[in-house]
């Protein structure tokens, strides 16, 4: 039996693990997509789903804040006003959920 709990416990880290590097990879790839040209809705779909990584995936999302600041006034400056509001509530998750070490 304690065979059959081992096994189960590892294969939920390995899990939490591709979890884990499967955010990252999507904050990193939103990143890119800020940073670049606004081409269609790209811009607009990356603030989102850093909104919803700083909300949901702190600990994920954390690690990215320096380059999320410095990056984020790309979706400020953009000329649709949809992405300057997602921008803003970006901004504003990211600011509600400091971490005092990641700056």
């Amino acid at each position: 039996m304690y065979g059959i709990q081992h096994s189960c416990t590892m294969h939920a880290m390995h899990d939490m693990h591709t979890m884990h590097d499967m955010h990252a990879m999507q904050v990193k790839r939103s990143l890119d997509w800020l940073r670049g040209e606004s081409q269609g809705n790209r811009r607009y779909a990356a603030v989102l789903i850093l909104r919803e990584m700083a909300e949901n995936a702190p600990a994920v999302f954390n690690v990215h804040v320096r380059s999320f600041i410095e990056i984020i006034w790309a979706g400020l400056r953009d000329a649709k006003v949809i992405v300057r509001e997602a921008s803003v509530a970006a901004l504003r998750v990211c600011c509600l959920h400091p971490v005092p070490c990641a700056l």
